[in-house]
């Protein structure tokens, strides 16, 4: 039976879910990791981010892991793509 280190203390895991509507907006994906930062997350999923592609962006505390969906690209109205934002 593996030892507990009594310097360890329980932290709960922040969790939730958000649907931005986009954060094609100069400055919306500063406002996000700042809101996330401020609530003390620990992952945020983000719905409707209608950003083009995939990728993995770091900003500040935060990673940003996102993928675009199915239903359009950035300017011809798509209302998909999916991310994590994880500190």
């Amino acid at each position: 039976m593996a030892q507990k280190n009594q310097n360890q203390t329980k932290r709960d895991l922040r969790v939730e879910t958000w649907n931005v509507r986009s954060l094609y907006r100069a400055s919306a994906f500063k406002e996000l990791v700042k809101k996330a930062d401020r609530y003390s997350l620990d992952l945020v999923a983000i719905q409707e981010s209608r950003w083009p592609d995939g990728e993995v962006l770091a900003s500040g505390n935060f990673t940003y892991l996102y993928g675009a969906g199915s239903g359009g690209s950035l300017g011809t109205g798509g209302s998909l793509g999916t991310g994590f934002l994880v500190s």
